[in-house]
């Protein structure tokens, strides 16, 4: 973990960092482990208030896509390719949204 990694506080506290920051359009993401259940990796974004607009249209879809899931005559097809959203959390400096992993960083594997 880097210096810059210990500094920084998180809204999520049962996380244990799993990678280095990783840089998306919306903010900074992470690979994190559960505290609880270290076998399993899951994806931090991390969106810092000027990126605010970003984090509720993603929380706005992943509700739209909850709902979808949960309402039997809108349920068509299975909606792969699209992670669960574990948690959201909003503070005062920045928000954050904690979902599963659906696999490898494409960055790491393009290189």
């Amino acid at each position: 973990m880097t210096e810059e990694q210990q500094m920084e506080v998180y809204l999520h506290k049962n996380i244990i960092i799993n990678s280095e920051k990783q840089k998306s359009a919306q903010g900074s993401v992470f690979y994190v482990k559960m505290a609880d259940d270290d076998q399993k990796e899951v994806v931090l974004k991390i969106y810092k208030n000027e990126d605010i607009k970003s984090y509720f249209k993603e929380i706005a879809v992943f509700r739209k896509l909850m709902e979808i899931k949960t309402n039997p005559d809108l349920m068509q097809e299975g909606y792969v390719g699209f992670p669960e959203m574990i948690s959201n959390l909003e503070g005062n400096q920045s928000a954050e949204i904690l979902m599963e992993a659906l696999g490898p960083n494409l960055r790491k594997l393009l290189k």
